[in-house]
């Protein structure tokens, strides 16, 4: 089931980067987006693949019961990351953001490798990746549409205002998630024992 899921993630990485890199590149030559935004956005596509293994990794670890390492896990690597891009952002501008998620993410990885990503291989059980998107596949369409809700409001305003006004909207917006910061913590813990218990009782008044 790990291999399958960590292969189905990877491979979907790689068709959507695909599609996002050559849409990317048709409105840069139209010169719709700065060469600077597109570089960036290339590098954001480059890094989602390494916060995808470290999310798998926090993941697998979680659904153990780890939940004492994936805390220390994040403590670390926010800390790691967080000096690693001021020093980045000092001395390269705009371009240092990507340096903070980058080495974020690459700590994670490797203090995952020898635990929840030990033995991964690109291998797919067809019949049991079926299964898996059938069943989860509402849960799938709540997040997907989510997502789309939460992003129109960026949306709307790059295209009536710029990058400048979506930069302080997004500073304001850090507010907001700070608020939600504990009760989402907890509700992911919830969650991911409340699934266990059913998976093994199969009670839908838990």
């Amino acid at each position: 089931l790990k291999n399958t899921a960590f292969t189905f993630f990877i491979v979907i990485y790689v068709l959507l980067t695909t599609v996002i890199g050559i849409f990317l590149y048709l409105i840069y030559l139209k010169e719709i987006i700065k060469t600077q935004y597109f570089i960036g956005y290339l590098l954001s596509m480059i890094l989602l693949i390494g916060n995808t293994v470290s999310d798998f990794g926090t993941n697998t670890m979680q659904m153990n019961g780890n939940y004492n390492f994936t805390a220390l896990v994040t403590v670390i690597k926010s800390t790691i990351g967080a000096i690693a891009g001021f020093i980045a952002v000092r001395a390269g501008g705009y371009y240092g953001l990507y340096i903070m998620p980058a080495v974020s993410g690459m700590t994670a990885i490797l203090m995952y490798r020898n635990r929840s990503l030990r033995g991964i291989h690109l291998r797919m059980n067809r019949n049991l990746l079926k299964e898996a998107v059938w069943t989860g596949f509402p849960l799938m369409a709540n997040s997907l549409v989510w997502t789309a809700v939460a992003s129109v409001d960026k949306f709307v305003i790059l295209k009536f205002l710029d990058t400048e006004a979506l930069g302080l909207y997004s500073v304001a917006q850090l507010g907001f998630a700070a608020t939600v910061l504990i009760p989402q913590s907890m509700s992911q813990v919830f969650y991911i024992k409340i699934s266990r218990e059913y998976g093994k009782l199969g009670d839908k008044n838990l």
